[in-house]
């Protein structure tokens, strides 16, 4: 009997191509062996590699004939004596993983110290500095690209050391050599934070490990306390007068000046500060921000920031002592302008007229052509002093006050519900004409009457579309809000 090649001659042929070619191989070869033969061709011999003609590959000279054989997929240039090609491997989508930098890789390593550095407790407005110490610890030059803080209170500046101690500012992208020492000088600015604070700087080179980071860590305590440091009066009329107090104290500084900065108050707001036991100078460790609100303010959500300056420094310089020498001794203070801490508290009021409609906005949805629909508001009177009249005069408007071309499809209907303090005001829609498509909207006048509010104008808008399911009478009728 011949012999049976099974899985070895796909594989000697192509590495590649022994996946989906197994089960072709078998079956066409088993069908050989089948075959009567002269007994003499039965007898075995050793399978020979040689070099097949033109540029054929390496091929297996087995006496088998293999161009009845067809492999699924393939690569360039390596083919069956056939022609046909023989499957190589897919080639898929490369993992992510880290960068691995291009040409020889530089190694970043700590020359002294830990890579964290934790500052402790620090003080709200205190900045923090520390010097990391590194060094290109490899036998290739390390080249930084960039380094990046993990967020703004972070400041970093690299400095390469030479042989004798001497400093000099490092440029991006330019090689350490090896066994190069330098400094990373950070910094950690505390300004309005509070609690625990971490930061992390990332320095990408073209060290296998990159990025290489670092860490600051500190324990933020506040300086100046403000409560509240909202001031919400809540829902109030335009007439309403409101009163209220913001104390501003310290427990940390020494007694301070405190100052308001008028730009940002406006009327109807008026804003008294007073210290509280002050020295012989004013100052303080306690105030308080006492704000009036009214009368006559404007309708709507209304804020009032308040910006309040201490006359306190608001950078204290917290240095690593062990770099103190660093930093220049007699530096002149002009070229560290002083600034000074800063506080803001909020002032806040929903305000609304002496009488109002709630909703203030009616949204009669989507309709089709013909399809009634009803929405109420109600109108209400806040002033003691007023009543409302219990059958106002009303009509539709368009939004810019002119007249509202679709007035004939709708009617309007006023009920008191408390006599001179509520009524409730029905707007139908009877049915747009069969021919309209399209949003419609405008303005319900309300004649009111009342000395600020002579009449109260109610949006109300909808959309018209050919089609659509009926709704049910609830949909069609319940009040909108």
């Amino acid at each position: 009997m011949k012999p049976t090649f099974r899985l070895t001659i796909p594989c000697l042929l192509a590495a590649a191509a022994c996946g989906p070619a197994t089960s072709d191989v078998t079956e066409s070869t088993s069908t050989t062996t089948t075959a009567k033969a002269d007994p003499v061709a039965e007898t075995p011999s050793e399978p020979t590699l040689r070099r097949g003609e033109g540029h054929s590959p390496d091929v297996l000279d087995t006496g088998i004939d293999l161009s009845h054989l067809r492999v699924q997929g393939g690569g360039a240039g390596d083919a069956f004596p056939s022609g046909q090609p023989v499957a190589g491997p897919t080639a898929g989508p490369t993992p992510a993983g880290p960068t691995v930098p291009a040409g020889p890789t530089g190694t970043l390593a700590l020359a002294t110290g830990e890579d964290t550095k934790v500052f402790g407790e620090l003080l709200e407005g205190d900045t923090a500095s520390h010097v990391f110490q590194l060094q290109n610890s490899g036998e290739h030059p390390v080249v930084i690209q960039r380094v990046k803080p993990s967020c703004g209170c972070t400041a970093a500046e690299i400095e390469l050391l030479g042989d004798a101690g001497q400093k000099s500012i490092y440029q991006l992208g330019d090689e350490i050599p090896p066994g190069t020492k330098f400094e990373l000088a950070a910094e950690l600015k505390t300004a309005g934070r509070r609690g625990k604070m971490r930061t992390n700087i990332a320095i990408y080179s073209n060290d296998v490990g990159s990025p290489f980071k670092l860490q600051l860590e500190a324990d933020v305590k506040p300086v100046l306390v403000v409560e509240p440091t909202l001031l919400d009066f809540q829902r109030i009329t335009s007439s309403d007068v409101k009163e209220g107090t913001i104390k501003v104290s310290t427990t940390e500084l020494d007694p301070f000046m405190l100052t308001l900065d008028e730009s940002r108050v406006t009327e109807p707001l008026t804003v008294e500060l007073k210290a509280i036991d002050p020295d012989a100078e004013g100052k303080s460790k306690s105030w308080e921000v006492h704000a009036k609100l009214g009368p006559n303010i404007p309708e709507g959500i209304r804020r009032y920031p308040l910006r309040l300056i201490t006359d306190l420094p608001q950078d204290s310089p917290v240095h690593d002592h062990a770099h103190d020498h660093d930093h220049g001794e007699g530096e002149d203070e002009a070229d560290h302008p002083v600034s000074y801490r800063e506080l803001t508290a909020n002032i806040q009021a929903q305000v609304t007229g002496l009488v109002i409609a709630t909703p203030n906005f009616i949204s009669l949805g989507l309709v089709r052509p013909g399809m009634p629909v009803e929405r109420s508001v109600k109108i209400e009177s806040l002033d003691e002093a007023f009543a409302l009249p219990s059958a106002p005069a009303t009509r539709l408007t368009s939004l810019t006050g002119g007249q509202f071309a679709m007035a004939d499809s709708f009617t309007i209907d006023v009920k008191p519900l408390e006599e001179g303090k509520m009524l409730e005001v029905t707007v139908k829609l009877e049915g747009l004409p069969d021919d309209f498509e399209g949003s419609f909207g405008g303005m319900v006048q309300i004649d009111v009457g009342h000395p600020t509010k002579e009449s109260l104008n109610i949006r109300f808008s909808g959309v018209s579309k050919k089609g659509i399911p009926p709704t049910s009478q609830n949909n069609q009728k319940g009040a909108d809000g």
